[in-house]
């Protein structure tokens, strides 16, 4: 583990399904649609799932509804990465690229955190 390089060896969990999103692209784009919602779920884990030397994008976190239900936290929020009540760990990753439509309240597009036990 000591000879990795992440930054130099970039290893990408990319939630892009068709490897068309352009750059600068926002979450309504017509080459996000095809995107999965989150691209990594650590809800209920614990310290042992780890998540390390990744680069995560491409989440497209975007139900395209005007009208979200009551206590909908996890609705465009988490697109990069979805936690509800777990505690993963988190080191050496980038979050890049990952997208929600954000009204109100305001969504996280790179990490939805909600009940975390620890984080980083």
């Amino acid at each position: 583990m000591g000879e990795r390089s992440p930054g130099i060896n970039v290893t990408i969990l990319s939630g892009d399904l068709l490897g068309n999103d352009g750059p600068g692209s926002d979450a309504l784009d017509m080459t996000r649609l095809d995107n999965v919602y989150n691209v990594v779920v650590g809800s209920g884990v614990d310290g042992t799932a780890i998540l390390d030397g990744f680069t995560v994008s491409g989440g497209n976190a975007v139900l395209l509804t005007w009208d979200e239900p009551p206590g909908s936290a996890g609705l465009n929020s988490g697109a990069g990465m979805f936690n509800a009540a777990g505690s993963p760990v988190i080191r050496n990753c980038t979050f890049r690229a990952n997208m929600t439509r954000s009204y109100h309240p305001p969504r996280a597009g790179a990490c939805s955190i909600s009940t975390a036990v620890r984080w980083w």
